[in-house]
């Protein structure tokens, strides 16, 4: 009987249990090139997307994550695909020839569609149309409605995206904006992020905005709004220099090159972070700094979310909670109140803001895999912070998108009470540190990431991309 090899399948999923289909095997996404042709009118998107990706394993079959989109021409290496199976919300790719193990690849992918938010537990994400534009929403599984990924906070990557829409639109996205050229009533705006990015975190967003170009120093900072915002646009970001400068001193350089903000026309429940910009809803700009804390949080966020990221979501509680303490100490340091201590959620009180009710309750076994670096390694807070954290009952997560229920991009309830419940998603900041005085030595699946001596404790991974400067974290001890 002659011998026949077995054939290399990835896995079509990355096995997290909090987004069990999304996600891939057998390789690494390592650069997205995205060119996006895109009609606001009508919500047509005709598009290609080129990955350079590594194998894990030899590979005779992968997968990749999109949803809502028609697949029109898939090649690899230049080759076209033995045989493309596009169902539910992966595509399945057959090669033509044997990817051997540890070889770099190039996947081209064409397609078209009108991208739309997806389902999932926590509501729907991904693409959304707003009155007259567009923003995305990508947080955990929106990035797959507008171009082919491996969908997972662990496989991060650089980009190069590119949108070409009608003219009279402005295109933000993550990044440094490298060209911009119009043609036959067409702009084209093309955006190169040179640092490691989660998918979850790309965005693109399109509207009728001005811009205003607030300081270079201590990095570039930009803002992107309506004509009619002007004035309290200008009231309420004024202190965004102050808070980069501030959050510099605490939590090392800005990782980034630039930080973008946009505020929509239309009203948004809760802001956006991504990576190097963040979207506001028109209502969180009421010219009398009324959202400090919540801009405050989503400056944080490039720090503690966007340059390091977690491995796997049931930690994403971490990266949440973090900024929670120094959106109030950015108040202070603007010269307004002293900072509120947060508030511990209780058995009675223990709702968190909407924008965390579907990571609010930390996970009992976690406590780990946040991204670290050579120099120094980020300790967590164990099991006195979590029982600080965590509600009486544990609960199911609630469906509800970040923009109220539904695919409404509308606001549902009043925001009087978010800026409350942002700071009380995190417990009072004096048990950080506490892990380095319960785990000294690093018991081995004790407090589950790597400890200040590199030894993997539980199982932890790392995620590229982190700054070395982060290791403030286990050198201050707070």
């Amino acid at each position: 009987m002659p011998h026949t090899s077995a054939a290399h399948y990835g896995a079509a999923t990355a096995g997290d249990p909090y987004t069990p289909t999304s996600g891939n095997g057998g390789y690494l996404a390592e650069h997205y090139d995205l060119a996006l042709d895109y009609r606001v009118a009508t919500n047509r998107l005709n598009a290609t997307a080129i990955i350079t990706a590594r194998s894990l394993t030899a590979l005779d079959r992968f997968s990749l994550d999109c949803a809502g989109l028609s697949i029109d021409k898939v090649t690899v290496n230049g080759v076209p695909a033995r045989k493309i199976t596009h169902a539910a919300r992966k595509v399945v790719i057959t090669v033509a020839t044997t990817i051997p193990a540890n070889a770099r690849f190039e996947i081209l992918v064409r397609y078209r569609g009108a991208p739309h938010p997806v389902r999932s537990a926590w509501g729907e994400v991904g693409w959304e149309e707003l009155d007259d534009g567009v923003l995305v929403s990508g947080q955990p599984c929106g990035a797959p409605t507008w171009f082919p990924c491996n969908d997972h906070p662990s496989n991060k990557a650089t980009y190069r995206i590119g949108v070409s829409c009608e003219s009279g639109y402005t295109v933000i996205s993550n990044g440094t904006l490298v060209s911009q050229s119009a043609r036959s009533g067409r702009t084209s705006w093309t955006y190169d992020v040179h640092e490691p990015m989660a998918t979850y975190l790309a965005t693109v967003s399109i509207g009728r905005y001005r811009r205003r170009d607030l300081a270079a120093s201590p990095v570039a900072q930009s803002l992107f709004f309506p004509a009619d915002m002007a004035r309290e646009v200008a009231v309420d970001f004024a202190r965004l220099g102050e808070m980069l400068t501030f959050f510099g001193e605490k939590f090392g350089p800005y990782p980034f090159s630039a930080y973008s903000v946009v505020v929509t026309d239309d009203e948004l429940e809760i802001p956006l972070e991504a990576h190097g910009l963040a979207v506001f809803g028109r209502n969180h700009a009421d010219g009398r700094h009324g959202s400090d804390r919540l801009i405050a949080h989503e400056l944080a966020h490039q720090w503690f979310g966007n340059s390091v990221t977690v491995s796997r979501w049931q930690d994403i509680w971490l990266q949440e909670a973090s900024p929670a303490t120094p959106s109030g100490c950015g108040r202070s340091s603007a010269g307004g109140s002293p900072p509120t201590r947060a508030r511990t959620p209780s058995a009675t009180n223990s709702t968190p803001c909407r924008k965390t009710s579907w990571w609010a309750t930390p996970d009992p076994t976690a406590c780990s895999t946040i991204a670290s670096t050579s120099e120094g390694r980020w300790r967590c807070t164990p099991s006195a912070a979590r029982s600080a954290t965590r509600p009486s009952s544990r609960r199911s997560p609630p469906i509800r998108s970040r923009f109220g229920t539904g695919m409404s991009r509308r606001m549902t309830s009043s925001p009087s009470s978010h800026s409350t419940r942002e700071a009380a998603s995190w417990a009072n900041s004096s048990t950080a540190g506490s892990c380095r005085r319960r785990f000294p030595a690093c018991r081995r699946g004790g407090c589950g990431i790597l400890c200040r001596r590199g030894a993997p404790c539980g199982g932890s991974r790392m995620v590229h991309g982190a700054p070395a400067s982060l290791a403030w974290a286990v050198r201050s001890g707070t």
